[in-house]
């Protein structure tokens, strides 16, 4: 019999081979875990491939560095090294799209990839200067991706096409080229403004950094809106209806200015990058200048520059145009931080410019029924006594931009959420209309002052197999005010709101996109101003609620060739001016009159596009409807008010249509025939009026031959005759134009150098552009030559 002793010993005893057969049991278990991670580890390295390479610059066959590298089907992307190498790993087998650039410098080159489980591909990708490359777009969806990609019609600009082809002002630098379906109407050289598709004013969106500029040039033809165009970056334009992303007015398009590559692409760089940029031209007398740098260090940036342009007087084959010079400056400056988690960089733009209006001096005259009162605004300090004579000599416009911007983006938020990103910016706009009379003094007739403060934030979701999309919201609070003659509207206060996103689906061969947006706009005018305005309206307080979609598809037909068809339906609340506006206009030479019982406006779209991308052809086909009900425009009513007709601010039904198509040949390895021409047609329904400042029939055919590292580039445009015209305005006579454009890039090192040549209207032919609003006074510039030298170090 055993004793307690024992049964201690054994129980002990027991305990402690339990205790030994749960570590053997736990050594076992952790043993063949280890052996299950080995063999997924050894399995997942058997499932997927790796791709290494090396970027290469053609013309000198030497590495490039800092070039952005892409695989388009996975949206994965990275940066070459200084010796030019770059890496992908964990790819899954299959065949993909290489693309590589270096924006504004390097063309942008692309091939096919093929990755096998468990190998490693070797790649070399080639860049080189060209005139044809493949672009990209941020504009379109929030994110990059390829120009002929894209659900909608997209035309992009980098810095090389705008020093190419440099011109004043924002709607001549996109307007000139057709095909695109983009035209520009304005009161001279320094106020032109995008047409797309026929439409104008608040239609068409005017983005810096994919914010609003907060300028007023939708309002008035009068109006300038300054932008950098030798210091940018890149330019896009988003053609049809762009309400889902950026505002539910941009029924017409969007047309975005991007100042930085960084502005898009959170990633540092060491060292010195810059350009530096001069131009001279014959026929408005063209001096331009301009200096820019980034300079890198860490995880940090700085950067800055500016640009100075001047014109003079510019010449048709019928003499000088008076009063149409322009004198602008342009300044930024800013420092940021990338290459981790959370991004951010904050800078300071400053725009100032004089404008001379041509003929608006005579026209205005019209506009005033009345004597400057005595609380008359000097420009002058030393003047003190009315100008003697009731006769306006020169209307010049001077406008003041300021904007600071922030930008700040978190990545790797959660497993369903990939980055978080926030821009907001707050922009003053001020501009006088300078009035200046024979006795050599100035006065300011009429004062505007426009303030914003817009942000704009995007949840990007981490993407599936099959699935990818974004989503976010937008604010803006914005006080406006005119003072002086001219003061058409009172004192308005608007804020906004809106929640939108954007949904992609898709395999191989097709994809599926699905958008919507909530928009909110209140008006709230103020109705006992001291600001000059006298309406003879009732003013009251607006909010519209407004809800925008969007859905198409996309299939691949062949390997080349690309099929889209897009729907949109879209609501637009009613401009301010729209609603508010009465009095004496002359920027329209008219007494305009608002209606504050204004509607929103409703716009269904139908796009269909092909477009095609190959070693012999490229280019793309667009074909578009819009059916727009409450649309409003100035009606024109048969009185008179202080002896100008009057326009009312009504609303009917309308419909646009047409098309643009721009096709490129390849004729040889060094020879390329480029064609383009674009149509739209835009009436009101119920009387079959056409609408105002609708483009003609145009058309632009020539020739781009390359040899090495010179190209050059003789070009026709032509434009059939306007007949179809508002009743206001007069046909405009059909012309066609012989230009000249050759350029010579040369690569040292890190550098590049960039010689171009512009020969305008080789014919000094004598035509007019149907949009301007003094086309019937001042015929488009004549026979000229600008010359432009570029260096830029990356």
């Amino acid at each position: 019999m055993w004793r307690r002793q024992d049964w201690c010993k054994f129980i002990f005893a027991r305990i402690q081979y339990e205790r030994s057969l749960q570590r053997l049991r736990l050594a076992r278990a952790l043993l063949s875990l280890w052996g299950c991670l080995l063999a997924l580890q050894c399995s997942l390295s058997q499932t997927t491939g790796e791709i290494r390479g090396t970027a290469i610059l053609r013309e000198r066959n030497s590495p490039l560095a800092e070039v952005s590298i892409r695989l388009e089907e996975l949206g994965w992307t990275t940066r070459s090294d200084k010796y030019g190498n770059f890496v992908f790993s964990d790819v899954p087998p299959g065949t993909y799209t290489l693309s590589g650039h270096l924006e504004g410098v390097i063309a942008r080159s692309a091939q096919l990839v093929a990755v096998e489980a468990g190998q490693v591909t070797s790649v070399q990708l080639v860049l080189e200067l060209a005139a044809h490359h493949e672009r990209v777009t941020v504009t379109a969806s929030g994110q990059e991706e390829e120009v002929l990609a894209a659900f909608q019609s997209v035309v992009t600009w980098d810095a090389t096409d705008l020093a190419e082809a440099l011109r004043p002002s924002l709607g001549e630098a996109v307007g000139s080229r057709p095909g695109t379906g983009i035209a520009y109407r304005g009161w001279g050289p320094g106020s032109t403004r995008p047409i797309i598709r026929g439409f104008d004013g608040d239609r068409v969106l005017i983005l810096d950094n994919g914010l609003r500029s907060g300028t007023l040039s939708s309002q008035s033809s009068h109006h300038p809106e300054p932008v950098d165009l030798v210091g940018m970056d890149r330019l896009e334009v988003v053609k049809g209806p762009a309400t889902l992303l950026y505002g539910s007015n941009a029924i017409g398009g969007v047309v975005n200015v991007i100042p930085r590559h960084h502005s898009y692409h959170g990633h540092q760089h060491p060292g010195l990058r810059g350009s530096l940029a001069a131009s001279l031209g014959t026929a408005n007398w063209l001096t331009n200048s301009s200096a820019n740098f980034e300079y890198g260090a860490g995880k940090w940036m700085v950067w800055g520059g500016g640009t100075w342009q001047k014109t003079g007087d510019y010449s048709t084959p019928l003499g000088r145009i008076p009063n149409s010079r322009l004198r602008e400056g342009h300044g930024q400056a800013g420092f940021g931080s990338y290459g981790g988690r959370n991004n951010f960089s904050l800078d300071v733009r400053y725009s100032r410019g004089t404008y001379g209006m041509p003929f608006a001096a005579e026209l205005h005259e019209r506009t005033s029924s009345q004597e400057l009162n005595e609380d008359s605004m000097h420009f002058h300090d030393d003047t003190q006594s009315e100008p003697e004579s009731p006769h306006i000599e020169r209307l010049d416009i001077r406008g003041q931009r300021q904007s600071w911007n922030f930008y700040w983006t978190r990545s790797e938020l959660s497993r369903w959420l990939e980055r978080f990103t926030l821009r907001t910016a707050v922009n003053r706009w001020t501009h006088r209309e300078i009035e200046g009379w024979p006795n050599g003094q100035s006065t300011i007739g009429t004062r505007f002052r426009n303030t914003e403060w817009v942000s704009h934030g995007i949840f990007e979701q981490r993407p599936r197999a099959w699935w990818s999309g974004r989503f976010g919201f937008w604010s803006l609070a914005r006080a406006y005010e005119a003072t002086g003659r001219e003061a058409l509207t009172p004192p308005v206060d608007q804020l906004a709101w809106a929640v939108f996103g954007l949904e992609q689906v898709g395999w191989e061969r097709w994809q599926w996109q699905l958008a919507a947006r909530v928009e909110q706009n209140r008006y709230r005018p103020e109705r006992h101003s001291n600001s000059g305005h006298e309406s003879g309206l009732a003013l009251s307080d607006r909010t519209f609620t407004t809800f925008s979609a969007a859905t198409g598809a996309r299939v691949r037909l062949w390997p080349t060739a690309t099929a889209v068809v897009y729907f949109t339906h879209a609501r637009r609340a009613p401009a301010l001016e729209e609603l508010y506006s009465y009095g004496p206009h002359a920027g329209s030479g008219a007494f305009e009159i608002g209606s504050p019982d204004l509607l929103a406006e409703r716009a269904n779209g139908w796009e269909v596009s092909l477009r095609q991308s190959s070693a012999r052809v490229r280019g793309a086909v667009n074909l578009f409807y819009y059916q727009l009900s409450r649309f409003i425009f100035p009606a024109l009513r048969p009185d008179y008010q202080e002896d100008l007709p009057v326009v009312e601010f009504v609303q009917r039904d309308a419909r646009y249509l047409g098309g643009e198509a721009e096709l490129e040949f390849r004729m040889s390895r060094s020879l390329w025939l480029q064609t383009g021409t674009d149509y739209v047609d835009a009436q009101e329904t119920l009387r079959g009026t056409p609408l105002p400042r609708i483009p003609p029939l145009r058309g632009r055919i020539s020739l781009d031959w390359h040899r090495g590292p010179f190209w050059i580039k003789p070009e026709l445009v032509v434009s059939a005759r306007q007949g179809q015209v508002f009743p206001t305005e007069t046909p405009t006579a059909g012309f066609a134009v012989l230009n000249v454009r050759a350029t010579y890039n040369l690569v040292q090192g890190q550098v590049l150098h960039q010689v171009s040549w512009q020969l305008l209207n080789l014919t000094n032919r004598l035509y007019r552009n149907h949009c301007s609003f003094v086309k019937d006074y001042a015929p488009e510039m004549g026979r000229g030559v600008q010359i432009t030298y570029r260096v830029r170090w990356f």
